[in-house]
């Protein structure tokens, strides 16, 4: 039970967390560009150009519609605005709606839980880090728990405005970012287990749905008719027609089944199937839902996790996962935060009314977003994918504590050690000291890291190569470019050079192909020259192979290739196996220290008719050695050909215990 106190103190905790937050957005300067954002300002100027969703390097970039691409350069064509500076201004706005609706969805249980859920954003450094970006992250997840919101008035309210403003709300969140998939059945199964009528139901779905389908129709027939496959479904393109159909179908009967002539019979209906206002009915269909609903989730993304090599629980990438995104201190707050999600099963049962209901709309909107956070993980995408279940997560955690908390101070006032009513003011004065706590841990975190790491280096490597570029290739001609800082120099060179893009491949661990690996859904192939690790999945590859690199070098019709180096995210090995091949010669090489990885960037004069690379030696990382080999190791006999053909090709420098190791490993599997 809420207080007065409790809600004023709330109110103000909120508003100091979004103030808090936005503050420090200010005293601290964005960071450097990254590659998504240089990607994005590319695709925008190329829509506004007509000439629809295409890379600056020629290809249509079909992962993400264009919206937040155009939301980035429209300013800057209107008012001559930076793309850059419109982000920022974007994202700060979205990280405070973040931490707000995170609050409101609380507040719904309990003030007080709103407050905890606000502080609890607000001291997820990494949060206020990538709002200090132009991504689509942040505003993405806003849009999503903004469609939640909407979606929770919407069912409770009815009428048909309600639903077609939820669907906009939906069709603008999934532009943005398809994030907000999971999340689409959530108010109308939460609806159904309250007991909502019906008729509201219906109609409030029907609304919703044919909204969203109006909304998003222009970009699934885009795709569709692009790439000739369903946007994620990747079915073949005309099955958009029946799927279209069949949706528009089940939405104009729900629309009819709303409408008030036809509710009587719609809810005497509802009434023979014994789905009444509060039975347990309700709640085995929302179970049989809920679970079809994640079980199609998981079916659309299996697919996905086939490409990368993993399967759709792998013990070994969750290890890998946790170790990359919560090291030391945050695995405690992970852990903390997780007992607090399920310590609000218990708040859940001991509450009523509004209270109970809000716990159970979070927990439906938990339940429906794991397929989405295990294919992140799976995947090894960053924890920005899921900021918007973050949110709701932070809200339950907070329930799940401010429950125990109170359970505590109830056991001990039973026992005479302490006064219930005199220690009715503990849960404002816990809030306070949570916010000034948070407070302190992000404005340490922000002052502290002004800009990235590599950032001074990354601007360094990028002007080199903008002005070689300008000093040495004619206006006109075009230059190839490496995955890292591709966007970025491409972006320096717009309307000087056409760029093309000529990177590695991502390939997966397979102890049957001639070199150990290969690429998902293509023929092995024996010519593979360059070889590192893949940085987010246990089991992936970045490589490169001798006729792949020299076909892509020769379609991309450039005589310059830029490869700009960072092992995380890179192939450098490729630089020793381009050395004495025909048809490249260096021609410039430079080198800029960071706190972690040194930044490479080598220039290349391409003869394309001469192009030509040796395949007897493999240039490999000790990391990417090391994940081979236990590839093969683990495929017992299977291995040992694959071992004894890579034995004598491996080239691996320098030389070291470690490497000396690994070849040891590799030569006794090919012995065995």
């Amino acid at each position: 039970m809420s207080s007065g106190l409790e809600r004023r103190v709330t109110l103000a905790v909120v508003t100091a967390s979004i103030f808090v937050f936005g503050a420090l957005l200010v005293l601290v300067p964005p960071f450097f560009l990254t590659f998504d954002e240089a990607k994005y300002i590319g695709i925008g100027y190329n829509v506004l150009d007509g000439l629809g969703p295409l890379t600056p390097f020629g290809g249509y970039f079909l992962p993400h519609a264009p919206v937040w691409s155009t939301v980035l350069v429209l300013p800057d064509a209107w008012l001559g605005l930076d793309p850059l500076d419109t982000g920022h201004a974007f994202n700060g706005i979205a990280g405070m709606t973040l931490i707000g609706l995170t609050a409101w969805l609380g507040w719904r249980i309990r003030p007080a839980v709103g407050g905890i859920g606000a502080i609890g954003l607000l001291g997820v450094t990494y949060l206020h880090d990538l709002t200090r970006t132009a991504r689509l992250d942040v505003p993405a997840a806003a849009l999503a728990l903004g469609y939640l919101a909407v979606g929770f008035i919407a069912v409770r309210r009815g009428g048909a405005w309600w639903g077609i403003a939820a669907g906009s709300l939906f069709a603008l969140a999934f532009l943005v970012k398809e994030i907000a998939l999971p999340l689409a059945p959530v108010p109308f199964l939460a609806a159904i287990l309250l007991g909502t009528p019906w008729r509201q139901v219906a109609g409030i779905a029907g609304w919703t749905l044919i909204t969203a389908m109006g909304a998003l129709s222009w970009w699934f027939v885009l795709v569709a008719d692009l790439s000739g496959v369903v946007y994620r479904l990747e079915t073949p393109a005309w099955t958009l027609g029946p799927i279209a159909a069949a949706l528009a179908l089940i939405a104009v009967i729900l629309i009819v089944a709303g409408r008030s002539e036809g509710s009587a019979r719609f809810e005497r209906a509802g009434e023979r199937l014994h789905l009444g206002a509060h039975n347990a009915g309700r709640s085995v269909l929302v179970v049989v839902l809920t679970v079809a609903w994640c079980a199609a989730l998981l079916g659309v993304f299996a697919g996905t996790l086939e490409l990368r090599g993993t399967d759709v629980i792998d013990t070994a990438q969750l290890a890998r996962y946790a170790a990359m995104w919560l090291p030391g201190a945050l695995m405690l707050v992970a852990a903390v935060g997780a007992a607090g999600v399920i310590l609000s099963v218990f708040a859940w049962r001991s509450a009523s009314g509004e209270s109970r209901s809000a716990t159970a709309y979070l927990w439906l909107a938990t339940i429906c977003s794991a397929p989405l956070v295990i294919l992140v993980i799976e995947v090894g995408e960053p924890p920005r994918n899921y900021f918007a279940q973050l949110g709701i997560l932070a809200a339950l955690s907070g329930a799940g504590w401010l429950w125990l908390g109170e359970a505590a101070i109830r056991w001990l006032s039973g026992r005479g050690k302490l006064s219930w009513r005199t220690s009715a003011g503990a849960v404002p004065v816990a809030m306070i000291c949570l916010l000034l706590g948070a407070a302190a841990v992000l404005a340490q975190h922000a002052l502290t890291f002004r800009e990235t790491r590599s950032g001074s280096a990354r601007a360094a490597a990028i002007q080199t190569a903008v002005d070689w570029v300008r000093s040495n290739v004619p206006p006109g001609e075009t230059v190839a470019i490496g995955s890292f800082l591709s966007y970025e120099i491409s972006l320096g060179l717009r309307g000087t050079n056409p760029t093309n893009q000529v990177r590695h491949q991502t390939a997966i661990g397979d102890s049957s192909a001639p070199d150990g690996i290969r690429v998902a859904g293509q023929p092995s192939t024996d010519d593979w020259i360059a070889i590192d690790v893949g940085p987010r999945n246990v089991n992936e590859f970045q490589a490169f192979a001798a006729e792949t690199l020299a076909r892509r070098l020769r379609e991309s019709g450039a005589t310059v290739w830029i490869y700009a180096t960072e092992a995380a995210v890179t192939a450098p090995e490729i630089v020793d196996a381009l050395v004495d091949a025909p048809g490249v010669v260096e021609v410039g090489s430079w080198s800029w220290p960071t706190p972690t990885i040194p930044i490479g960037l080598h220039v290349y004069r391409i003869d394309a008719s001469r192009l030509a690379f040796s395949t007897d030696r493999i240039h490999i990382s000790a990391d990417a050695l090391e994940r081979l080999v236990a590839v093969l190791e683990a495929a017992g006999t299977d291995g040992r050909a694959t071992a004894a053909n890579l034995v004598d090709e491996i080239v691996l420098e320098p030389e070291s215990a470690t490497t000396d190791a690994l070849l040891g490993r590799l030569r006794a599997l090919a012995a065995e």
